[in-house]
């Protein structure tokens, strides 16, 4: 049976909540650990519950297990390092030192990642691992950094590799007294930082990565940049001293913080890479507090992100795993086991490095009212002290399918209620097999709020359109963003009816006003709400959904408001693996050149 064990607050130990998470998450990592009676394809590696396969980057967990076995004494944390590093060198290490990311998939970019752990294994816990191992683990480190020196050049991928090889390298160097590793790893990192853009934001989460489009748009990730090329970078200042990449960073992590909210989300609706996108970051990054932890000594905004990320975490923790949204558990979708190796093997780093992840005594405010603009003006975020609105008109799509445009709502927030509308990929598939879920929940629908026809999904939506205009305005003492654009097709250039969205950002409300010269269209609004909540209908154009103590008002100015599936007298939730949330689908009918406006409220019962 799977036992959770507590580490118990003592006098001295300030970190005793992320010691406690790291506890369970590696516990339940070494409850699912092949046994040795599983083969020797099997033994050490990490099953899987959802994906019902060993991935192959389960070699991460090799330090949050080392550190484990130096805090705890226990012997069963010894031997799981052991035989998921052998694991590794069976399964995953090719001959010329690189590493895949799977035993069939061949991407071999991984390796920087494999190094970077690998190294802070052994400069901070050698001595733990046998004399075989140790030799092996030595030998490896440098024949894949080896490896890094000549392949980083020609790889050609997201720019979370560079910033990530640039550390890996520096790392290897160090423990190997290899200048030639670090002066390497130097290069990328300084080649890297021309990936920052004017407004702060890391760009490059594209192929090629200096791409720009007709718009002027760049390929920007947040959840890759602050869950793994940020803490590259801050972890390459820290290691070299080098006060110059630090500075850069604190401006980079600055603006970032933007895209944060007061639960601990990150706004990722709009990212390149969205289809990997889960409320807390990434689903195979890192997380945030190797940057944002790191420096939150200095900066105790910092480490409020780094806290409130982490509480996040550990609310998306059921029985020692990570699951990849708040909702999935509820869904009844299993958690991937990629999420916590990842997040275990960041927890422990800032556990060995003594990033104490506590909240400060003074409260940062991360809803500072005003309108900011990023990406070439494309991306446009909303504030004032109760909602939180971004919407996108970037043309950048990672892959087809992949990114949500049209000037929609990437993220609507309250502080009360919490995410209200979040943007998905308008079509989900596996844009990467080894690294997504197949839910349980089919089939899967666009979660990002837009107009389409009527006659079919396909048909015209406004979430294909890559002119959609972006305007932002203030009037009367609140922020407005105007959209204007063409219902257009997914399978081609073709565009349809105008539409024009209107976002009111106001103290009290949230209102969408939506238009279009299309016959028959509906205004889609998937509202985030829990399988537990209790939608109440007021009226026709009025209905209310209470949740946990708060509730959400959702009110049609002219005409009724609908939910999908009412007529059955069931509120059917739906769910979308991307972001991780369960939502009610909320329609409103609009018909030629009408306008319909939906105000939202909300509070606390």
């Amino acid at each position: 049976m799977f036992v959770l064990y507590k580490f118990k607050q003592t006098e001295g130990q300030k970190m005793i909540q992320q010691m406690n998470l790291l506890k369970d998450w590696t516990d339940r990592l070494i409850y699912l650990q092949m046994p040795e009676s599983s083969g020797r394809q099997f033994r050490g590696g990490i099953l899987c519950p959802a994906c019902i396969k060993i991935h192959g980057r389960s070699m991460d967990a090799l330090f949050p297990f080392l550190y484990m076995a130096k805090v705890t004494g226990e012997e069963k944390y010894k031997k799981a390092a052991d035989e998921l590093f052998w694991w590794s060198e069976y399964n995953v290490i090719r001959s010329d030192g690189s590493m895949v990311n799977d035993p069939n998939n061949d991407w071999r970019g991984i390796t920087v990642f494999m190094v970077t752990q690998l190294a802070e294994s052994l400069l901070f816990f050698e001595d733990l691992l046998g004399g075989k191992t140790r030799a092996a683990a030595r030998k490896r480190l440098e024949d894949s950094s080896s490896y890094l020196c000549n392949m980083i050049d020609g790889l050609k991928t997201n720019v979370n590799y560079y910033f990530g090889c640039g550390l890996a390298l520096e790392l290897a160097g160090a423990y190997l007294n290899n200048d030639g590793f670090r002066k390497k790893g130097k290069e990328l990192i300084y080649r890297s930082i021309r990936y920052i853009g004017d407004d702060g934001l890391i760009f490059g989460e594209g192929k090629p990565a200096d791409f720009i489009t007709r718009k002027g748009c760049r390929p920007v990730d947040i959840g890759y940049n602050v869950e793994e090329s940020i803490p590259s970078l801050v972890q390459y200042s820290l290691s070299t001293g080098d006060e110059y990449i630090k500075k850069i960073a604190v401006s980079v992590m600055e603006a970032h913080m933007d895209f944060f909210l007061p639960d601990g989300g990150w706004d990722n609706s709009f990212g390149t890479r969205n289809s990997k996108w889960t409320y807390w970051g990434s689903r195979t990054s890192d997380g945030c507090q190797l940057a944002y932890a790191a420096l939150g000594k200095e900066r105790p905004e910092f480490m409020e992100v780094a806290y409130r990320n982490m509480m996040l975490l550990k609310a998306c923790t059921r029985d020692g795993l990570l699951y990849g949204g708040p909702m999935y558990e509820e869904a009844g979708e299993e958690a991937c086991v990629h999420h916590t190796i990842c997040h275990a093997k960041m927890l422990a780093i800032c556990s060995a490095k003594g990033y104490d992840i506590e909240m400060p005594v003074k409260s940062y405010d991360f809803m500072k009212k005003g309108i900011r603009k990023y990406i070439c003006d494309q991306v446009v975020v909303v504030k004032n002290q109760d909602w939180y609105v971004s919407c996108s008109a970037v043309d950048y799509h990672y892959a087809p399918d992949s990114t949500p445009g049209g000037g929609s709502i990437g993220l609507l927030w309250n502080r009360q209620y919490g995410p209200v509308l979040a943007a998905t990929m308008t079509r989900y598939y596996l844009l990467e097999d080894a690294n997504m879920q197949i839910p349980k929940s089919m089939p899967i629908h666009c979660q990002t709020p837009g107009i389409q026809r009527s006659v079919g999904e396909q048909a015209g939506f406004s979430v294909y359109d890559d002119n959609a205009e972006l305007e932002t305005m203030e009037s009367e003492g609140f922020e407005k963003i105007v959209v204007n654009g063409h219902l257009s097709s997914r399978d081609s250039d073709n565009a349809y009816e105008r539409f024009q969205f209107t976002y009111s950002v106001m103290e009290t409300c949230c209102r969408i006003t939506g238009r279009t010269a299309a016959s028959h269209a509906i205004l889609t609004l998937p509202v985030i709400s829990r399988k537990s909540d209790e939608v109440v209908r007021i009226a026709n154009e009025e209905i209310k959904i209470l949740s946990e103590g708060k509730w959400l008002r959702i009110r049609c100015q002219k005409g009724r408001l609908r939910i999908r599936g009412e007529e059955t007298g069931n509120y059917h939730r739906e769910f979308h693996p991307v972001g991780g949330f369960t939502y009610l689908p909320v329609y409103a009918e609009l018909t030629e050149d009408e306008e319909i406006a939906v105000e939202l409220t909300a509070g606390q019962k």
